[in-house]
């Protein structure tokens, strides 16, 4: 018998772990986790003491790294919770993101969905509702309910990988190589001020911003810029080489 299907069992451990460890150690879905939880009648914790996350260093690394890319913070009730949201071509992507996130206190709400646009289809999740950290950044991304680059952000190693996984890639333009980062999201100005940033960290003058109809995007030139990038983001995920190997390669 599997253990969450023992109602001790689950209740022990749901006193010191959130549903996603539990379902990350016993390698099932969250979900499943919770369906045990109503079988057995196991309240989940009030809002009052899961729904405060607090800001850690490396909850801010990541968090500046996807808010750069492909995530989002929306408001809750009232504007006194917010959750955040992102979607993904590969599932495996946000179970990366997820199980990430749940080591620093942030649980999934719901499940990852498979959304289904015309001929074009995506994975998405949403966080629970927190407050502290989540209204925090939004406030800072979102300063006056539209997004915009925070006047103060700094490049660490996580954020810029995490970036690069959700908004970059490493192709080839006349037989070398090339990376690219879409910043598409934002003013040419404030994409200016990334690449700067960029370009300041590598001690390269070889980055460079162009504006597309779609929108800005950073280059990055030469071998060895490439190299510097790669040097400071560090490897490929184990998790993630299966979807996103090729982009260091």
């Amino acid at each position: 018998m599997k253990n969450y299907k023992e109602k001790k069992w689950l209740e022990r451990e749901y006193k010191t772990k959130t549903t996603y460890q539990i379902a990350e150690s016993e390698k099932v879905d969250p979900e499943t986790i919770r369906k045990w939880m109503i079988r057995f009648g196991i309240e989940r914790r009030e809002a009052n003491n899961i729904n405060h996350l607090n800001m850690s260093e490396d909850l801010a690394d990541f968090m500046t790294g996807t808010m750069l890319g492909d995530g989002s913070i929306s408001w809750g009730c009232e504007e006194v919770s917010a959750y955040y949201a992102i979607s993904s071509a590969h599932r495996e992507y946000l179970v990366y993101v997820m199980k990430k996130l749940s080591n620093l206190g942030m649980e999934l709400r719901g499940s990852i969905d498979l959304v289904q646009k015309g001929k074009y289809q995506y994975w998405q999740m949403h966080s629970r509702y927190y407050r502290g950290a989540l209204p925090h950044l939004r406030h800072t991304w979102y300063p006056g309910g539209k997004k915009s680059l925070p006047k103060n952000f700094e490049f660490t190693s996580e954020s810029l990988k995490t970036f690069y996984i959700e908004d970059g890639a490493l192709t080839t333009l006349s037989g070398h190589n090339k990376l690219c980062l879409a910043v598409n999201g934002f003013t040419e100005a404030e994409a200016d001020i990334i690449r700067n940033k960029i370009k300041i960290l590598l001690h390269s003058d070889k980055v460079f911003l162009h504006n597309y109809k779609q929108g800005p995007t950073i280059w990055i030139f030469t071998r060895s810029s490439i190299k510097k990038f790669f040097d400071f983001i560090g490897p490929c995920p184990d998790e993630l080489e299966n979807v996103f190997g090729y982009k260091w390669r």
